[in-house]
């Protein structure tokens, strides 16, 4: 797998992330809580402007997103017993929000990079920062590859991959995650697809001077 980022690293300024908790429904407060109920919270909460089948999926993985961040080592405050600790947040009327005192976006921002960064360390994400995405590449109406760019030299490559994910939250930072084929070896000039066909570079694309910033 690859990593592209336009930043140092792949994060986002954790002073404009969510810093009063995150919710799940595992009733650990035995307040009547349920999917069924968080699911109805947001859409009402929500002034009935979400989707319900999104809304509903997020309400059945919140139970799994809290136990893979305490898996990761995000600090959740917890109970004098030590259970994790749950408070009333955002007007919720049971107790199903999860927080690391006022820090709780920025301890799952550094828990989801420390997991990427144990990734990187054993060769199982190349890591390329400092990487300007140009183009997508489209072959037969699938996204197949992207070509990039490297704002310290300037340099124009393409790089193919069976998937493409753009996680282009927060205030425009992109990331760029795509997993590589089997045997492939993106070269310089271009790269090529899982049925080997070229990915050439646009003409107007191949200049190598520094991105003016």
């Amino acid at each position: 797998m690859k990593c592209f980022c336009y930043q140092d690293s792949a994060r986002r300024a954790h002073s404009i992330a969510a810093q009063g908790g995150i919710n799940a429904a595992k009733n650990y407060q035995n307040d009547g809580d349920s999917i069924f109920r968080l699911f109805y919270d947001t859409i009402k909460g929500g002034d009935f402007r979400a989707r319900e089948g999104n809304v509903h999926r997020l309400a059945e993985i919140s139970l799994q997103i809290i136990d893979q961040s305490v898996a990761l080592g995000v600090p959740f405050a917890r109970e004098y017993g030590g259970l994790l600790a749950n408070r009333s947040f955002g007007g919720a009327q049971v107790s199903r929000t999860f927080y690391a005192r006022g820090q709780t976006g920025q301890q799952l921002l550094l828990g989801a990079t420390s997991a990427l960064n144990r990734q990187i360390a054993t060769g199982g994400v190349k890591m390329f920062s400092r990487t300007e995405m140009l183009d997508l590449v489209v072959v037969d109406g699938q996204a197949k590859g992207i070509i990039v760019r490297d704002l310290l030299t300037g340099e124009i490559t393409a790089h193919a991959a069976d998937c493409v994910v753009l996680a282009t939250g927060g205030y425009g930072n992109v990331s760029i995650f795509q997993r590589t084929p089997r045997g492939a070896t993106p070269a310089p000039s271009g790269a090529r697809t899982a049925k080997g066909r070229s990915l050439p570079i646009p003409a107007s694309r191949k200049s190598t001077r520094p991105a003016s910033r």
